[in-house]
Formats: structure tokens, sequence, C-alpha cells
């Protein structure tokens, strides 16, 4: 992925936007947890993952996540 990224940041934006693409696949398909940025508390989490979120009050204590078999 860094690789990737690398060498679409040397490209025109217009030339990169399949690069960019690819990456984004490969840190859903990836990732447990990848990250995006939003204003508001929002996650993408893994069906695989447990314990990860929030609500509108807080955010689960990082230190019960786990990960399930998958």
């Amino acid at each position: 992925m860094t690789t990737l990224l690398g060498a679409a940041d040397k490209k025109l934006p217009t030339d990169a936007l399949e690069d960019y693409k690819q990456a984004g696949r490969l840190l859903l398909d990836a990732a447990a947890c990848p990250p995006l940025v939003y204003q508001q508390g929002v996650y993408l989490i893994k069906p695989w993952v447990r314990g990860a979120g929030g609500n509108a009050l807080y955010e689960y204590s990082w230190t019960s996540i786990s990960i399930i078999e998958h």
C-alpha cells in the first residue's frame, strides 16, 4: 500500500485516481478498522472485530477489542 500511494502521489490527481481507488480497496479489504475522516464519530468496523465503536455518549474502551475467527 505504501508503494502504491507513493507512486500515486507523484502523479497528477487525474492520472493517480485509479491508484488511489486500488489503495482504498486494499485498505477496506485488509484493515480491521479503516480510518475515515468525518466531523462526527463514525466508525467502519469489520464484522470480525468485536468491542470497537461507540455511541452518542462515549467511545468504547479500546482495550476490549478482539478479533474473532474469520
